[in-house]
């Protein structure tokens, strides 16, 4: 500045500057980035805004950025960082901020003039909240139960949303041995699922559901657990206290129609699908365990003797099933069966006059009574001595005692006592008989006018049968049964073969007897009697007996109906006749009846057969059998011999109905003889000889077989020898050798049957040893057969045959089951 006065004088002098600025400041660049840079940003995250400023003028004031919508601020200072750069940073408040959602951050710039400029950022997402985890399940992708096992397979699904975007879904399914994040697959919609196979090792067995977790791309995560749970069940059921116990008297011991109990503890994860025991060992089945209260099963069975394992201990096992295919099998402690001793067979026979009790027991015995009654009594016990015992080596044992009564006659045993060690009894009464009265003999001589042996016959009666004493009933009316009050039988013989037995004011189902004398021409068959209980009052009987097969056998042949009056035709409509299952007919007997056949309770036939009849054919009294015609078939009826007297046998047979029938010996009916032997290779002078003979029956009846025993050439005895059906018996001679006699003194050859059994020393000298007595006879079974009758009847009669015991004794009046054929 120049200033000049009056007398032009001048001044100069310089004032400050001053800057003219018409022009805002330039924000050339503005940035921001998140921490990660993936273009959003969370709670905390950090962000930084960058900007590049100039001004021409005044220069730059300061810049600041407007991060309200993060939370951090409207007005956020960005420092100069050089070259008209500047920066901030700053952390995302999620509390201050707004809305979750895009958002760009304004920068201004101001110049010293007070000039602005402004420019934003590109747009920042924000997110503060997780994923929202919906629709969360599981599932038992194998069979649906809600079950799984080693080996299922599981399903899990979830519906994932999220405003960043999800970056993952995963289920925590280790608990069913899985990993700890299986990863879900997005299969749409929102929608993820995956599917794992369950690994049982490592695992514990309970409920368990899993849990879903997911997380969206800014790290923010969150979780669901499915509202249902999959039971893993790999554990087989737990069973423990098993018992076994006697339920009926506590003692241990079960016999037949015993009660068994069998109790348990029984636990499971799952539940119990399935519980059993196996009481097959006491007869019982497989039945189920009955839930009772807590974790205790329990079951019953009944003892049943026929069907059980036998005698002796026994346990029973548990098997326990959960419907998984897990199974658990646990035994209990030992239980005896013990059932009484079955009594299946028992012999009285005399021989010499001498009794012979010969018993075969199921077990052995530690107590056996058998009272005989006749013109002398006894009672013999295994305590006293009087039985010998020997196993049979089956299980059976076999009994044997001897007793020689005084006088002779008709004896009776009684099996009184049959107890095993615990004390459980079998003796039921069981019945047997025999004579020692002289009857007619079927042996030879032995050829020096000394001994004969006489076969004598047993008539057995069976246990079924009912013994009563005068068998006479009082009915209503007060009559004592006397035969005024009895049915009204007549027999007619219309010829010597022919008779016809006409019934009335008969008792239904009881036993009426008719005596005959029906026969053969050349009397090779004698028909005596025929007993017949029927569901009838009135009806007639046409009994023809011949030697020529009948005409229902014949008119069958050649195609016609021959039968008449109810009798069975062999085979109508042309089938041909069967032939009668013997080697020698002895003859025909042919029933016809009014009465229906299904009416029929039984028939009991009496039929002699002459003693030289059956001796000419080599047929011993004990093959003898009669025959049935029956659905056009031949059955054969246990027959037995009851008797040899004035030179006939006579035979008793039971049948359930009438028909056609024949009397004959069964093809192949003898038994056999399996082995023989001597009970020592030299013999004193005048010494007993024992000779065994084993023979063995193996048709299913009894049958007989003579046997002729030869001693240095010379038949010195015979001897007739019934064996039960399927058994086998040992049958033993004693004989008393004269050296002195004897055509060669040094050795004599025995045979049975012609059979050489072995040859025998003879000696002057009595050697220094005594060999020790063998019983005379012994009897083993290997079968026993239906029923274990033996050569008894096998049907309970209503009137059997009646067994006289001699003077003093009563009558053995049989009275039975009536509706035996029925049955």
């Amino acid at each position: 500045m120049t200033a000049v006065d009056g007398e032009t004088n001048e001044a100069t002098a310089t004032t400050g500057t001053v800057t003219v600025d018409a022009a805002a400041p330039t924000v050339d660049r503005v940035v921001d980035a998140d921490g990660d840079g993936d273009g959003g940003v969370a709670d905390d995250e950090s962000i930084t805004v960058t900007a590049t400023v100039s001004d021409v003028g005044t220069g730059v004031d300061g810049v600041t950025a407007d991060l309200s919508a993060f939370g951090a601020g409207a007005a956020v200072d960005l420092a100069a960082v050089g070259g008209g750069d500047y920066e901030a940073t700053v952390a995302v408040d999620a509390d201050a901020a707004g809305a979750d959602g895009s958002a760009s951050v304004p920068v201004t710039a101001t110049d010293g003039a007070g000039l602005t400029d402004a420019d934003a950022t590109q747009s920042l997402v924000l997110d503060t909240t997780a994923p929202a985890v919906s629709g969360v399940g599981i599932a038992d992708a194998t069979d649906g139960d809600g079950v799984v096992v080693d080996g299922d397979e599981i399903t899990v699904t979830a519906t994932v949303t999220d405003a960043s975007g999800v970056d993952g879904v995963t289920a925590d399914l280790s608990a069913f041995g899985a990993d700890a994040a299986v990863d879900l697959a997005a299969v749409g919609g929102g929608d993820y699922e995956a599917t794992v196979t369950v690994d049982a090792s490592g695992t514990t067995d309970g409920s368990f559901a899993g849990s879903v977790t997911a997380t969206d791309s800014e790290g923010l995560s969150a979780g669901a657990v499915p509202p249902s749970t999959l039971r893993l069940d790999t554990t087989p059921p737990a069973v423990s206290g098993v018992s076994l116990v006697d339920d009926t008297d506590g003692d241990g011991v079960v016999s037949d129609g015993d009660t068994v109990r069998v109790t348990a503890t029984i636990t499971d994860a799952t539940a119990v699908a399935t519980a059993t025991v196996n009481l097959s060992a006491f007869g019982a089945g497989t039945p189920s365990l009955v839930h009772q209260s807590g974790d205790t099963y329990a079951a019953t069975g009944t003892v049943n003797r026929t069907a059980a394992a036998g005698q002796g201990s026994h346990d029973a096992t548990i098997t326990v099933d959960d419907g998984l295919g897990h199974e658990t099998v646990a035994t209990s402690g030992d239980l005896t069966i013990d059932t009484p001793p079955t009594v299946e067979a028992f012999d009285l026979t005399a021989d010499d006059g001498d009794l012979a009790v010969d018993l075969r027991i199921s077990e052995q015995l530690a107590a056996l009574t058998v009272s005989i009654d006749g013109p002398n009594a006894t009672t013999l016990t295994l305590a006293d001595g009087d039985f010998g015992e020997s196993s049979l080596g089956n299980g059976s044992y076999a009994y044997s005692a001897s007793w020689s009564p005084a006088a002779t006659g008709d004896y009776a045993a009684t099996v009184a006592v049959a107890a095993d060690a615990n004390g459980k009894d079998g003796a039921d009464g069981q019945l047997a008989a025999a004579s020692t009265a002289t009857n007619e003999s079927t042996s030879s001589d032995d050829g020096d006018g000394g001994d004969t042996e006489t076969v004598t016959d047993t008539v057995y009666v069976t246990r079924e049968v009912e013994v009563a004493v005068n068998d006479t009933d009082t009915d209503a009316d007060g009559s004592d049964g006397s035969p005024d009050d009895g049915p009204s039988v007549r027999v007619n013989a219309t010829a010597n073969a022919t008779a016809t037995v006409a019934v009335d004011d008969a008792t239904p189902d009881r036993p009426v007897s008719a005596g005959l004398d029906a026969r053969t021409a050349n009397r090779s068959l004698v028909v005596r009697g025929l007993e017949t209980s029927a569901n009838a009052s009135a009806y007639d009987l046409d009994v023809a007996v011949s030697t020529a097969p009948p005409a229902a056998l014949t008119d069958a042949a050649n195609g016609s109906d021959g039968a008449a009056g109810g009798e069975e035709s062999a085979g109508s409509n042309g089938t041909a006749a069967p032939a009668v299952p013997t080697d020698d007919v002895l003859g025909y007997v042919t029933v016809g009846h009014s009465v229906p056949d299904e009416r029929i309770d039984y028939a009991v036939f009496s039929f002699d057969v002459p003693t030289d009849r059956l001796a000419d054919r080599g047929v011993a009294p004990g093959e003898v059998r009669l025959f049935r015609l029956h659905d056009g078939a031949w059955q054969s009826l246990e027959t037995v011999h009851v008797a040899t007297r004035d030179g006939v046998h006579e035979f008793r047979a039971v049948s359930p109905g009438f028909s056609v029938f024949a009397v004959g010996r069964e093809a192949g009916g003898r038994p056999a003889v399996v082995a023989t032997s001597l009970d020592r290779g030299r013999v004193v002078d005048d010494g007993v000889l024992g000779v065994s003979v084993t023979l063995h029956n193996d048709r299913p009846y009894p049958a007989s077989r003579t046997l002729r025993l030869s001693v240095g050439g010379e038949l010195v005895a015979t001897r007739t020898v019934a064996v039960e059906a399927n058994t086998t018996r040992i049958v033993r001679f004693e004989r008393s050798v004269d050296a002195d006699a004897a055509a060669a003194p040094d050795r004599l050859r025995v045979a049975v049957d012609g059979d050489v059994v072995g040859t025998v020393a003879l000696s002057t000298t009595t050697p220094t040893a005594t060999p020790t007595a063998t019983p005379t006879a012994t009897t083993t079974a290997t079968t026993t057969p239906d029923g274990g009758l033996g050569g008894r009847l096998p049907v309970p009669l209503h009137s059997p045959p009646v067994v006289v015991l001699g003077v003093g004794c009563v009558a053995v009046l049989g009275v039975g089951l009536v509706r035996y054929r029925r049955q």
